[in-house]
């Protein structure tokens, strides 16, 4: 059916069949919202025509309100029309606005007018029947037209376009020296033609299906992830003329195994192979000048790998996650190991620092649980390495404690302690400080999953943020007198730890100090400390018993995790201020069963507290029935 609408809003006087009935319909004129609208309702519509139209829009549809000058298509415009298969949009169309073909489900042809079109993003989210796009002559982005869907089998550029050629879907430069997009999705196999110098960015990206691809020795250049997340691709050549593989190139190929890399390249750009899990050994030529961040990033299946002999550089996160990684040989040449290098190669046992290296970045060991010890050349100017350990080159600093090593250390006095030395000691159940130590630095111990005790010297006065968070197998903590300040977080994830004693020498402590201290059931304080902070028992689920000493005047913690609470200890003559909350969560029922001491002589005072709007029940004793640091088991 062929109409044209000469008044905007008109359309629904001048059709003469059916709504149900029309399947093709070719419209010309001016039409707005209204005629849309009535274009919804045409249920069986397979081929709609709008070369000759013009769009305007203003006012509300489907709760969103459009606003639009003519010819422009709004947000998810043609959304509705759920059994259309074809669409030629207007020959005059200047925009076209995000997700316009979202949810046409039996769509497979669009054509564009031969025109440069603003296209917004996901143009045709779950349409998942699209096979064909025709390009306009002029278009210059192609990003947005980009599809996945698993029907679509390409592009198609007119004769006439002057940028794009196509065959067989597969979307190239004009001359063909550049192949720009293949969107087979369904294609195992394919092979470049000769002739094609460029491969484009993300021109395979994404091809699932995608297992074998010959590249002719035309390709001089592989531009960044032409070949990102093929899943399936397990075999591909690279011409011999190539300089650089680009970024993210072939990144998450899963199912690569292998890839001879041509002794013409000199630079692996970041990302190149991250994600590549099928990897089990590769070999970097000696012309390659620069191995970008995280070129190797998630190899997870890589045991050994060949660095080149002239590489100056491991750069930052080079082989993070690299977890099946067992030795690597670092050249002679190389001066410096960036951040994070081989953070998490759980398998690595080993490494040699040579002669000439001058700088480890932060974390470059962190998580490397098999490695048993650093191996420094004498002749190095920067560090030593004593017992495996990787020290400064004067040896008065600790940078390095191997995360595999174990089980016990005592640190040397009058050693200083680099802040991560012993992050994820994984092996080291007993850690003894040296005696001229004065606090233990903020995340000292982090991670030290494996970590039962610390002995701490009487010069130690503070423990600083965090300093156990996450040491998982600390069942008891003992707090030296001298000790006078405990920072935030100091036992976060502390997960064994069952109880701990915060003696009378303990002045301040911060917040949170208990996070998530899981199995945590009892507390005693007998601190100096008029409050405590807000938050100081989160996720302490299992809390069963607090002491608290009579010094302390505010309680600011609610205990909003401490659902098995069931004995409260006040020492105090007179009763503590309490936060808004405190208790607030439970039921009455079982606040009811919480037994709540308190100094002899002093019911009135507690039944006249805000506590009383929590507790009924105030049981009097002496002062040496409260529990003492000697109950603690």
């Amino acid at each position: 059916m062929e109409y044209k609408v000469n008044e905007p809003g008109n359309l629904i006087n001048i059709i003469s069949d059916s709504l149900e009935s029309i399947t093709d319909l070719t419209l010309s004129g001016k039409l707005n919202y209204k005629d849309y609208d009535l274009i919804e309702k045409m249920t069986n519509l397979s081929f709609l025509n709008l070369s000759f139209a013009t769009l305007g829009f203003r006012g509300f549809r489907n709760g969103i309100y459009q606003a639009n000058n003519y010819n422009i298509i709004p947000r998810c415009f043609f959304s509705q029309l759920k059994n259309v298969r074809t669409i030629i949009l207007p020959n005059e169309l200047i925009q076209i606005k995000e997700k316009a073909f979202m949810n046409c489900k039996n769509l497979e042809n669009v054509v564009f007018p031969n025109r440069n079109v603003i296209l917004g993003e996901e143009l045709f989210y779950n349409c998942n029947n699209l096979k064909t796009i025709t390009l306009p002559n002029n278009l210059l982005d192609l990003d947005n037209l980009l599809t996945k869907n698993k029907n679509f089998q390409g592009y198609n550029a007119d004769k006439n376009n002057e940028y794009y050629s196509s065959i067989d879907g597969v979307l190239y430069s004009k001359d063909k020296t550049k192949l720009i997009l293949f969107s087979n999705y369904n294609s195992s196999i394919f092979s470049v033609p000769n002739g094609v110098i460029v491969i484009g960015e993300k021109a395979f990206a994404g091809c699932k299906k995608l297992e074998s691809i010959s590249i002719p020795e035309s390709v001089k250049e592989i531009l960044n992830k032409a070949f990102f997340d093929c899943k399936e691709l397990f075999s591909i050549n690279l011409p011999s003329d190539l300089i650089e593989i680009s970024m993210q190139v072939f990144s998450e190929c899963t199912s690569l195994k292998s890839i001879s890399i041509p002794n013409s390249v000199k630079r692996i750009s970041s990302e190149a192979f991250s994600g590549c899990t099928g990897f089990t050994s590769i070999e970097i030529p000696d012309n390659v000048k620069d191995l970008s961040s995280n070129a190797f990033e998630n190899c997870k299946g890589l045991v050994s790998i060949r660095l080149p002999q002239n590489l100056t550089f491991i750069n930052h996160v080079l082989f993070q996650n690299c977890t099946s990684l067992k030795t690597i040989s670092i050249p002679e040449s190389v001066k410096s190991i960036g951040n994070y290098a081989f953070r998490y190669c759980s398998s690595l046992e080993y490494i040699e620092i040579g002669e000439n290296i001058k700088d480890i970045g932060k974390l470059s060991f962190q998580g490397c649980t098999s490695l048993k010890k650093f191996i420094v050349s004498e002749k190095n100017q920067s560090y030593s390495s004593v017992d495996g350990i990787l020290f400064n080159k004067d040896k008065t600093e600790i940078l390095y404690y191997p995360n595999g090593k174990g089980y016990s250390y005592e640190i040397p006095n009058h050693i200083k302690v680099q802040r991560d030395a012993f992050w994820n000691c994984v092996n080291l159940k007993h850690i003894t400080l040296p005696s001229n130590a004065t606090s233990i630095n903020s995340l000292q111990f982090l991670n030290c999953e494996g970590l039962e005790s610390v002995t701490i010297p009487y010069s130690v006065l503070r423990i600083e943020y965090g300093a156990f968070s996450h040491c998982k197998s600390i069942v008891n903590f003992d707090i030296p007198l001298n000790i006078t300040e405990l920072g935030d977080l100091v036992f976060r994830c502390c997960y064994s730890l069952k109880s701990i004693y915060l003696h009378e020498y303990i002045e301040t402590i911060g917040s949170r100090l208990f996070f998530d201290c899981i199995n945590l059931t009892e507390v005693i304080f007998e601190t100096k400390m008029k409050y405590i902070p807000s938050e100081t028992f989160k996720g302490c689920v299992s809390l069963e018993r607090v002491v608290f000493s009579e010094n302390i005047e505010k309680i600011f913690d609610d205990f909003k995790d401490c659902s098995k609470i069931s004995t409260l200890y006040f020492k105090s003559k007179i009763p503590p201020i309490i936060n808004d909350f405190f208790f607030s969560h439970l039921k009455k029922k079982q606040l009811n069963k919480c037994k709540i001491f308190i100094p002899l002589g002093t019911t009135e005072k507690y039944i006249n507290s805000s506590l009383s709007n929590y507790f009924s029940e105030f049981i009097e004793i002496e002062q040496s029935s409260f529990p003492t640091y000697s109950l603690i088991s």
